[in-house]
């Protein structure tokens, strides 16, 4: 179990860990939903779900692109650099409406 945390250097992405950490965040995040839609009644009044919801959006949209990472920095591909950069950001945005509309409800 501890090929998993080899750190293969500085300019490599190390994908065992990503993916295995991946998976743990969005299975626990799917529980977490289910269990809030089966519970409440108000679900878009939770703060936990949107915080959730959150999680899960990040780690589906950008599981394919870090998993490239390792093939983009070994070939040198550039322009895969930067279209990896405006993706990231406008997921970054998405993402950060959820945390911001969890921290409104929060406030009611």
């Amino acid at each position: 179990m501890s090929w998993l945390f080899y750190i293969k250097g500085i300019y490599a992405f190390n994908i065992y860990v990503f993916i295995l950490c991946s998976l743990f965040t969005c299975v626990t995040n799917s529980i977490l939903i289910l269990k809030l839609v089966k519970k409440d009644d108000l679900l878009f009044n939770n703060p936990q779900f949107y915080i959730s919801a959150g999680l899960l959006v990040f780690m589906f949209s950008m599981s394919a692109p870090l998993l490239l990472m390792n093939y983009m920095v070994i070939h040198n591909f550039k322009i895969l650099g930067k279209y990896y950069t405006v993706f990231s950001s406008i997921v970054t945005v998405i993402v950060n409406l959820f945390y911001i509309k969890a921290f409104l409800c929060s406030k009611k």
